[in-house]
C-alpha cells in the first residue's frame, strides 16, 4: 500500500499515515465546556472504574503501610481515580504494573508549607535535603508525574527545586528538560518561561563547578546516584546529556518567550556538547558510549597513607606486623598504625607513606597479626597536597580465609576524601591478615580516544545520550547490540548496569548495598527504555526492533515482585536487583544487618515504568503547538486491543483504543484517537498517526 498524506482544511485537522481517515464529524465548536481542565474531568471514560478499584483493593491489601505521607492508602483510590489515565490491555502483567507504580508514586506525593514536593524513599534518610527530598530522581518524578490530571503537583515540584529550598544540584539532575518536557503534556509553557531565568542560572553553575576547558562535563559516579560502578568518575554520558537536554530546554522555552539571544546562546551550547560527547566519549571500536578520565587525573601521581586504624582501635593496629607491595622503609611504614583522630594533622605531613604507580599493577599494604581478631571496622585517612600526592582511583579491603583473599563484606562503599578519615563499616570476619589494594590515578586501563582515555567498560549509562532528542549520531545505533546480548546487558530481570563479559562485573550480596558494577537498578533501566523508545520512533533499525522493546519492557514490568514468607508473589519495587534472580540485593543485605529504617527501599520512587507505557509502548509524543502524535511500539501481532483512556494533554482528554477484529470494545475494527470524547482519527493499522488542529488554549 502506498502510503499517502492528507491535508484537511476544516478545523485545522491534519491526518497523516496510510489509510488513516480523518473522521469530520466531531467538529462542533471546541468549548471550553468540553475541555479538560487538569483535575475537573467531564469527559465519559471508555474503561469502567472496577479496573482500578480491583487493583488498589488488591495493592492496600498486601500492603503494610509503615510510612504514611500526604494521600493514606485509605484514600489512594479516590486519588487515582481523580488523577491518573486508565489503561487495559491483554498482557495482565504489565496492566497491574502500571497500575502499581501509580499506586506507589502516589504514596511520594507529600504536602508541605512548601507546597507539594516528591520523594525518592518513603522513611525519612539521612543524605536527603528539605522536606526529604533528594534530586538524584527527580527527572523521573517529572516524566512519570507529567501524566497527572492535575498539574499543581509538578508546579509546585518545580518552584521547590527553584525557589523553595531545594537543592537541585547535590545530584546530577535534567531539571530544566523535565519541566520542559512536563509543558508538552500539559501546555503550561507560560511556566516554564517564568522558570526561565532559574533554568539559566542552574545551568551555568553547574558550568562553573563541573566543565573543564576542552567543553566535557564530569562527575563524582556517587553523585550520578552510581556509587560503586566500574568506570569509577570522570567525564561521563550521563552528566554530558543532561547539560545537553537542559541546554536545549532553555533554548526552546527562549524562543516561545521572544528571547532569540538566549535562544542562540543555548542552542550553540548545545551544539558544543553534542560535538564533544561524540567526538571524545565515543569508542568506536568498541560501539559504545564510555567514561573518559579527566585530563587532570590521566598523568601517573603517586597515593600518599597517612594512617590505616583496625577496629578503631590503636593498640590493635600496632600489634600488626605490616608490609607493602614497594619497598619502603619499615620504620617509615610503622607510621600508618598511629591515629590521628582529634589531633592536628597539618603537624604530621612528613610521616605519610607514599605508593608510586606502576603501569598495570594495583599496589598494597598488608597487616599480619600473630593469631586471628575480628574486624568490624577499618578508617583509612588518604593525603593529599595538590602538588605531589593525589587520591587514589580506587581502592579495595580484603581479608584472608587459608591461603586465599576475599573482599570484606563492607557496609558502605569505599570513600576516597581526602585529608580526612575514611570509615569502612562492615560484617564481621575473623582473619589473620588484612590488605588493603590501591590503584593510583593514571594507571587503570584505559582506551585512548582524541588525547581523551576511556574506560575499558561498557555500561547502561552509556545509553543516556538516546534520552535527549537529537544528541546522537544515527551510526551510533550499534550500540544497541548490546542490550539484548547475554554477554552485554541482557539478564531476565535486566538489564544488568555493567556488561557481563567484563572482569569488573559483579553481582554480589556483601559490600555497599548500592552496586552499579552488575546489578540491575530501574532508574538505569528507565533511561535505557525511554532512549530506546526515542530511537525506536525515528527509523527501524538492524539492531533492534518493536519485538525487543516489547520484551525488556516486560521483563521491567515483571521484576517488580517479590515473594512473601507464604511464597505469595506480590507486586514491589526497591532498589537494585539481581538480574538473575530477581531477588532485590540492597534489601537482602540491609535486613541482614539489622539496618534501619526497616524496608528502607520499600515503595523506592527512583524510576518510571507509566511514562514507559503512555509515551513509549502506546506511543502519545507530546508536542508543541497543535499536534498529536500517536506511534504506537506494539504490534499488531502482539495485542489485539488496548486501552488508554483519558490522557491529559494541552489541556484536554485523549483516549487511544486499538481493536484488532473491532470485537472487544464494539466501536469498529482499528486504531481510534479521541479527544474530548469525539474520535478525529482512525487508522485500520497500527502505525504512527499524527493529528493537527487547533486546541484552544486554556489560560491559567
Amino acid at each position: 500500500m502506498i502510503k499517502r498524506r492528507k491535508f484537511i482544511k476544516k478545523g485545522s485537522l491534519l491526518i497523516t499515515g496510510a489509510l488513516c481517515f480523518p473522521v469530520l464529524s466531531f467538529i462542533p465548536e471546541l468549548k471550553p465546556d468540553n475541555i479538560c481542565k487538569n483535575h475537573n474531568h467531564p469527559v465519559n471514560r471508555i474503561i469502567g472504574p472496577e479496573i482500578l478499584e480491583d487493583y488498589v483493593r488488591q495493592f492496600n491489601h498486601n500492603d503494610n503501610e509503615l510510612y504514611p505521607q500526604t494521600i493514606i492508602n485509605e484514600n489512594a483510590l479516590n486519588f487515582l481515580k481523580e488523577n491518573i489515565p486508565l489503561f487495559e490491555c491483554p498482557d495482565k502483567e504489565i496492566e497491574r504494573t502500571y497500575y502499581f507504580r501509580w499506586w506507589t508514586f502516589r504514596k511520594h506525593l507529600r504536602n508541605t508549607e512548601d507546597g507539594w514536593v516528591i520523594t525518592e524513599f518513603l522513611p525519612q534518610i539521612g543524605h536527603s535535603g528539605r522536606h526529604n527530598t533528594i534530586c538524584c530522581p527527580g527527572g523521573h518524578h517529572f516524566r512519570e508525574g507529567r501524566w497527572l490530571l492535575s498539574d499543581k503537583y509538578l508546579i509546585d515540584y518545580a518552584n521547590f527545586w527553584f525557589r523553595k529550598g531545594g537543592a537541585p544540584r547535590n545530584y546530577s539532575f535534567w531539571i530544566s528538560d523535565s519541566i520542559w518536557n512536563f509543558a508538552l503534556v500539559s501546555g503550561r509553557f507560560d511556566f516554564a518561561e517564568e522558570l526561565l531565568p532559574c533554568m539559566i542560572s542552574n545551568y551555568l553553575e553547574w558550568e562553573k563547578s563541573r566543565m573543564d576547558p576542552n567543553g566535557l562535563y564530569w562527575q563524582i559516579d556517587v553523585r550520578d546516584g552510581m556509587e560503586v560502578s566500574i568506570s569509577g568518575s570522570g567525564y561521563r554520558a550521563t552528566i554530558n546529556s543532561y547539560q545537553y537536554g537542559d541546554a536545549m530546554a532553555i533554548y526552546n522555552i527562549a524562543m516561545l518567550s521572544g528571547r532569540d539571544d538566549i535562544a542562540q546562546r543555548f542552542q550553540q551550547k548545545a551544539f558544543d556538547i553534542k560535538n564533544s560527547l561524540n567526538k571524545y566519549l565515543w569508542d568506536k571500536k568498541a560501539g559504545f558510549y564510555k567514561v573518559g578520565i579527566r585530563v587532570s587525573d590521566q598523568d601517573p601521581k603517586p597515593a600518599s597513607v597517612l594512617s590505616w586504624i583496625v577496629n578503631d582501635d590503636e593498640r590493635l593496629t600496632r600489634k600488626a606486623i605490616v608490609s607493602s607491595s614497594q619497598r619502603i622503609a619499615p620504620e617509615i611504614l610503622e607510621r600508618i598504625k598511629k591515629d590521628y583522630s582529634g589531633k592536628d594533622t597539618g603537624k604530621q605531613q612528613n610521616e605519610n607513606i607514599v605508593l608510586y604507580p606502576r603501569k598495570g599493577r594495583l599496589e598494597w599494604i598488608q597487616y599480619d597479626f600473630s593469631g586471628q581478631v575480628t574486624v568490624n571496622n577499618m578508617k583509612i585517612y588518604w593525603y593529599q597536597d595538590g602538588f605531589n600526592f593525589r587520591l587514589p582511583r580506587e581502592w579495595n579491603a580484603f581479608y584472608r580465609k587459608g591461603k586465599k583473599w576475599y573482599p570484606v563484606p563492607a557496609r558502605v562503599r569505599n570513600r576516597i576524601d581526602a585529608n580526612r578519615y575514611n570509615v569502612l563499616t562492615m560484617d564481621p570476619v575473623t582473619t589473620t591478615s588484612l590488605r588493603i589494594e590501591i590503584r593510583c590515578q593514571g594507571n587503570i586501563p584505559v582506551v585512548i580516544n582524541d588525547n581523551i582515555h576511556l574506560t575499558n567498560v561498557r555500561e547502561l549509562h552509556g545509553y543516556t545520550p538516546w534520552y535527549f532528542e537529537g544528541l546522537t549520531d544515527h551510526e551510533m545505533a550499534v550500540a544497541w547490540k548490546q542490550i539484548m546480548d547475554p554477554r552485554g546487558f541482557y539478564a531476565p530481570f535486566g538489564p544488568t548496569t555493567a556488561e557481563q563479559r567484563h572482569p569488573g562485573f559483579k553481582v554480589e550480596y556483601s559490600g555497599h548495598a548500592c552496586q552499579w558494577n552488575g546489578p540491575s537498578w530501574p532508574f538505569s533501566t528507565s533511561v535505557t527504555l525511554t532512549g530506546l523508545a526515542n530511537l525506536l520512533n525515528d527509523n527501524p533499525f538492524k539492531y533492534i526492533d518493536k519485538i525487543d522493546y516489547f520484551k525488556l519492557v516486560r521483563n521491567y514490568a515483571l521484576s517488580h515482585r517479590i515473594k512473601k514468607t507464604n511464597n505469595e508473589e506480590v507486586c514491589w519495587i526497591d532498589e537494585n536487583q539481581d538480574p538473575f534472580t530477581g531477588e532485590w540485593l540492597s534489601r537482602n543485605m540491609l535486613q541482614r544487618w539489622g539496618e534501619t529504617p526497616v524496608e528502607r527501599g520499600k515503595d523506592y520512587n527512583h524510576s518510571t515504568f507509566c511514562d514507559l507505557i503512555i509515551n513509549g509502548s502506546i506511543g502519545l509524543r507530546p508536542q508543541i503547538g497543535n499536534k498529536l502524535i500517536i506511534n504506537p511500539l506494539i504490534t499488531e501481532d502482539q495485542w489485539d486491543w488496548f486501552c488508554l483512556d483519558g490522557v491529559p494533554y494541552h489541556g484536554r482528554s485523549v483516549s487511544i483504543i486499538w481493536d484488532k477484529n473491532g470485537d472487544h470494545y464494539g466501536r469498529g475494527k482499528g486504531l481510534k484517537i479521541m479527544v474530548d470524547g469525539y474520535i478525529i482519527a482512525n487508522s485500520v493499522k497500527l502505525q504512527k498517526t499524527e493529528v493537527n488542529y487547533e486546541f484552544q488554549q486554556i489560560i491559567k
